[in-house]
């Protein structure tokens, strides 16, 4: 598995179009992975507090089921509405283009 189009980065979590390998990524045959990343301590009254993650700290990518990848993926839609600055440009488009080849969401005006 190799991620193809990081979509979205907040400093919490990362979602991407992932392909098993270049041939299927050249078909389009994506998946939508989700990781958490790695957690940040932070100095509190001159203590490093050491944090973990809700996962135990893990950092993997994991591969949702199709219909709740393209869920995910419809969610990315509304929040880069709202507010673009955790996605990268180019991989939301791409992502945007497989939806529409997929007939998960049409090319208009109006979602």
């Amino acid at each position: 598995m190799k991620v193809k189009h990081l979509i979205y980065e907040d400093g919490v979590i990362a979602v991407a179009l992932i392909a098993r390998d270049e041939s299927t990524a050249a078909r389009q045959l994506f998946h939508v992975g989700v990781r958490w990343l790695a957690p940040k301590s932070y100095s509190k009254a001159g203590i490093e507090v050491a944090v973990t993650n809700v996962m135990g700290g893990e950092t993997d990518w994991f591969l949702l089921p199709n219909t709740l990848g393209v869920g995910v993926a419809k969610a990315l839609i509304q929040r880069h509405a709202a507010d673009p600055k955790c996605f990268d440009g180019m991989a939301f488009s791409r992502m945007m283009t497989w939806l529409v080849a997929k007939k998960e969401v049409f090319d208009g005006m109006a979602y």
